[in-house]
């Protein structure tokens, strides 16, 4: 798990997934494992305005990403 690797470094990490079962698995091994700023939500971005509640980030990792996503560099657009 990426995350695992960066929450030394970071605050908080927010993980988006579109499958409920892994946004559960996420959250649970951050409890499990004691990473309080670690938490993930069921999302399906499109890089509209207001997803996440417009919530702004410092750095965003992919970490997977399915092929039919090819569009996903337009969320990654600056401020």
């Amino acid at each position: 798990m990426v995350s695992k690797q960066i929450i030394p470094y970071a605050k908080s990490i927010l993980g988006v997934d579109v499958s409920q079962g892994m946004v559960d698995v996420y959250n649970e091994t951050g409890e499990k494992e004691g990473f309080g700023g670690m938490k993930a939500v069921c999302a399906d971005l499109k890089g509209e305005d207001g997803e996440l509640d417009g919530q702004r980030f410092d750095v965003i990792i992919v970490s997977i990403a399915s092929p039919e996503r090819r569009g996903a560099g337009l969320i990654l657009r600056p401020p």
